[in-house]
């Protein structure tokens, strides 16, 4: 599986992302965009704001899943009778130190909102399937690329997208997408 990401940038990945992008991006909308949030601070018929965009602010949750999931293991090890994980033993110095983790990033997940640099207008099935990666979109259809400086086919997201549909080079549906 790895090895199909990790040449997801091959000659013959990049004809197949560039079909894929081909199909599903149809045009940049930056200008419109940019235009029409800025706007939405003093027009409230503005037609989005900011508030409108899905995963605009950073999601954290899996990472806090996991190491919630570690300070359980760890309440189960201490020998402390109390269970207020604070007796001092190096399995509650490491919940400590995970909780601070916890902390962070929640803190992180609550103040930071991921940057755009382009506004795209895809289809609604890449726009899901972008969404589902945690990337940013607004009105169901625009995509708020987090990069720029860069053809599109070679972004990462772009790459795992292919992966999921298995038309990479050498995978099962990647006959359909060579030149």
């Amino acid at each position: 599986m790895s090895n199909y990401l990790q040449e997801g940038n091959s000659g013959a990945n990049q004809t197949i992302k560039g079909k894929l992008i081909e199909r599903e991006v149809f045009c940049n909308v930056s200008t419109e965009v940019e235009y029409i949030l800025r706007k939405a601070y003093e027009d409230t018929n503005a037609p989005y704001s900011y508030d409108d965009v899905e995963n605009f602010y950073i999601d954290n949750s899996d990472e806090i899943a996991e190491l919630e999931g570690k300070q359980d293991e760890l309440v189960l090890l201490c020998t402390d009778e109390s269970n207020d994980m604070d007796c001092g033993c190096d399995y509650c110095m490491r919940y400590q130190s995970l909780q601070s983790q916890i902390d962070d990033l929640e803190v992180e997940e609550e103040e930071e909102q991921q940057e755009w640099y382009e506004a795209w207008k895809v289809s609604t099935w890449f726009a899901d399937r972008l969404k589902a990666r945690g990337e940013m979109i607004l009105d169901g259809d625009i995509w708020l690329r987090g990069t720029c400086g860069q053809a599109i086919l070679l972004d990462y997201v772009v790459t795992q997208i292919a992966h999921d549909m298995e038309i990479l080079d050498g995978m099962k549906n990647s006959k359909f997408w060579r030149a």
